[in-house]
């Protein structure tokens, strides 16, 4: 509990702010908001859309600050009980204080209701205000989005068991932030935005994993043979690759034997640069028959976009029965829009990870399940979620779990540091644990 704010006649009194809720005049400026908190360096990104926040700021206290609406939204996010005393004051701290509560205002303002996306990356990190419990701030914020989603998902019909799961995408952040953090609880300002698209898209924690019902975003086009059901993917058009088959962003330079796609369709024919399921694209031209082979992936197919929360159990089990249920629940929520595949493109995807992970380790067992394909990617993509840095400095980068021991000692090695995209076909799921795509690849169109 915060010196600065005894508990004193309960809790409900320790959120009594001691300050009344300011009116149209007494709203402040986001200049002054930040001079007052010591940051004024993060003027750029804090004062957008302030004025039309602030125009929304409410009479009475912001509901998530009101001390009976965070113990149960707590509760829903799973967060531990014994964390309630840490809310409680800096909860109280932020609505005494005229800044901290319209600049909270704003935060969840920006997050939930800005017409756009609008990341808060670059906002304050609040040390100066709120020393070590500065994260708390933020994760308070992020309690706002629990009423938010169970109203949503009730207008859905959606069981609350899903609803609940949902929900702990709150507590996966404060176990990112825990183990970057040293122990300390509170959420990344930057993983907090993140959160408004489950209050208002179909997007669905089912098991391990979270489903988002979406078109496909531009990876292979994927056919399937009409007959023998084998499936492959085929690279874009005019697509740089490497001598290794991975793709290669603009700002890199030319490399040696680097080579261009194509993708040509005509009435009778697709030809294009195949991939293969270890996620590599192959310089050889292909060229399929169209009344034998059926384009079953393409731009603006509707997919299930998996996004994996942290907690660990990357088990393939424990996938597979993800995969599964999401099919089962998909199929009965969302009927007209039914998905072709389900798809992800993440560093757990990586290729490397069978190069210096044991053969056993859960991720290692869970690609090899999947079809992957290469994506433009720099050497730091995703490496934020491995050692919590933007990029990777083998001076200071953790070394605590096996993972980031093996990330670390594979990068410093001199190896290129990837992610990469995968695919299920949704006709394919009952086949997880069989490596499918690789027990039946090469296609014979390719021998």
């Amino acid at each position: 509990r915060s010196a600065t704010c005894p508990r004193v006649g309960g809790l409900a009194s320790a959120f009594t702010p001691k300050n009344p809720m300011p009116d149209e005049s007494s709203i402040l400026t986001p200049e002054a908001v930040l001079a007052a908190l010591d940051e004024s360096a993060c003027l750029d990104n804090v004062k957008l859309l302030w004025d039309a926040s602030m125009a929304a700021f409410p009479p009475e206290l912001p509901r998530f600050l009101d001390p009976a609406g965070i113990r149960t939204s707590m509760e829903w996010a799973g967060l531990d009980k014994s964390l309630e005393p840490v809310f409680e004051g800096v909860a109280a701290r932020m609505a005494a204080d005229p800044a901290l509560r319209q600049l909270a205002w704003h935060a969840c303002w920006r997050v939930f209701d800005a017409p756009e996306d609008s990341p808060l990356k670059t906002w304050p990190s609040l040390e100066k205000s709120l020393g070590p419990e500065s994260g708390v701030f933020y994760l308070i914020v992020s309690l706002d989005l629990v009423p938010r989603l169970r109203a949503f998902h009730r207008a859905l019909g959606v069981p609350e068991a899903i609803t609940r799961d949902t929900c702990r995408q709150i507590w996966s952040f404060t176990d990112n932030f825990r183990r970057g953090q040293g122990g300390r609880p509170g959420m990344y300002k930057r993983q907090l935005s993140w959160l408004r698209h489950y209050a208002r898209e179909p997007l669905f924690r089912i098991g391990r994993l979270e489903f988002w019902l979406r078109p496909y975003v531009p990876g292979p086009a994927v056919y399937r043979n009409r007959t023998t059901g084998e499936t492959l993917a085929l690279a874009g058009d005019n697509l740089r690759f490497d001598r290794n088959g991975f793709r290669i962003v603009p700002e890199e330079p030319t490399g040696p034997e680097e080579w261009t796609s194509r993708l040509v369709t005509d009435e009778r024919s697709v030809t294009g640069f195949p991939i293969s399921p270890y996620g590599r694209a192959i310089n050889r031209e292909a060229s399929l028959p169209l009344d034998a082979w059926e384009c079953v992936l393409r731009k603006g197919s509707m997919v299930l976009d998996v996004h994996i929360p942290a907690g660990g159990n990357m088990s393939v089990e424990a996938c597979a029965d993800s995969f599964r249920s999401a099919v089962v629940f998909f199929r009965q929520y969302f009927p007209k829009a039914l998905p072709a595949a389900i798809v992800s493109a993440s560093w757990i995807f990586n290729p490397g990870l069978e190069e210096f992970m044991p053969p056993d380790a859960n991720l290692v067992r869970f690609l090899r399940e999947l079809y992957l394909f290469p994506v433009p990617c720099s050497p730091d993509s995703g490496i934020w979620f491995i050692f919590f840095q933007d990029k990777f400095d083998p001076a200071t980068a953790p070394r605590d779990s096996r993972l980031q021991r093996a990330v670390y000692n594979y990068i410093t090695a001199g190896n290129r540091w990837r992610i990469s995209g995968m695919f299920m076909l949704l006709d394919d799921v009952p086949r997880v644990g069989t490596r499918h795509y690789r027990s039946t690849w090469p296609p014979a169109v390719l021998k």
